[in-house]
Parts: structure tokens; sequence; C-alpha cells
């Protein structure tokens, strides 16, 4: 049996364009699995700069190469659902990890 702190994890986030409320949450959450892989489907590091996700590497969608993605990313929502099927989580295992009741 795997332990959580040996899991492979992936956070997929929508955009990562500003440090907002939705950033400070999935920075919280890599403060717990500062191992995971960040996938976004839009990322703009220009504008992230000084926030926890400066340098971190973000694997991101085909929407974000399509025209003005980082700015008008909103209008690209009917295309997200497809961008985050393609992500490929396979060999992602977090939802199959068990932790033992006698682990602190």
């Amino acid at each position: 049996m795997k332990l959580l702190s040996e899991a492979q994890v992936a956070i997929v986030f929508e955009w990562i364009n500003r440090s907002g409320g939705s950033e400070q949450v999935v920075a919280e959450i890599r403060k717990v699995f500062p191992n995971a892989d960040l996938f976004a489907l839009v990322y703009d590091a220009e504008r992230l700069k000084g926030t926890p996700f400066e340098g971190v590497p973000v694997r991101t969608s085909f929407i974000q190469s399509l025209p003005k993605a980082k700015e008008k990313y909103q209008s690209y929502l009917p295309l997200m659902p497809l961008a985050v099927e393609q992500f490929d989580l396979r060999h992602y295992d977090l939802n199959s990890i068990r932790k033992p009741l006698d682990e602190t």
C-alpha cells in the first residue's frame, strides 16, 4: 500500500493568470503536495512573478496557443472540457491512496 506522501499527484487548474482566491487555494494544496505536477488550461507566467507560482513548471493545454488566450481565456470556455480531457493523467494515483490508520 502506497503512503499519501509517496503519491503521484496532479493538480489540474482552469487558468493561472493572477494571484487571486483560487490561485491561493492551489498554492495551499501545493504546500501539502510540494512535488505535485501542475496542469493549467492557460498560464501567464509574466503576471505571476513574485507569487508562489513563479518558476513552477506548469503543463498547459492547446488553449494556451490560441490567439489572446492569456488575456481572453474566458472566451474559450466552450473548449475547456475538451482541453482537460486531453491531459494524460493516467500515471497519477492520488485517488487510489489509502492512509493506514496507525500512521500519524
